[in-house]
C-alpha cells in the first residue's frame, strides 16, 4: 500500500523537508482520496507529533485540524 511506502519513508527521512514532503503525500491520500483510510493510519501519523523538527509537528497538528 503506497501509504504505508510513504511513511515509511518519512520515519526514515534524514532532512525534515523529505519528511514533511512525504508526510503532505499521506494527507493528500488519505484525507482527499481514501478517507476511510484515516482510522487505519491516524495512529501512524500522530507519532510524528514525537518528531524534533517543528515544522513536522505543525503538519501533524494541521493534519489532525483537517481530518476531524
Amino acid at each position: 500500500m503506497y501509504v504505508v511506502k510513504l511513511l515509511n519513508q518519512a520515519s526514515v527521512a534524514i532532512k525534515d523537508d523529505d519528511r514533511t514532503s512525504s508526510l503532505f503525500k499521506v494527507q493528500e491520500l488519505i484525507i482527499n482520496k481514501h478517507p476511510d483510510l484515516l482510522d487505519s493510519f491516524s495512529d501512524e501519523v500522530v507519532a510524528f507529533q514525537a518528531d524534533y523538527a517543528s515544522d513536522v509537528r505543525k503538519f501533524v497538528i494541521g493534519f489532525m485540524e483537517e481530518a476531524w
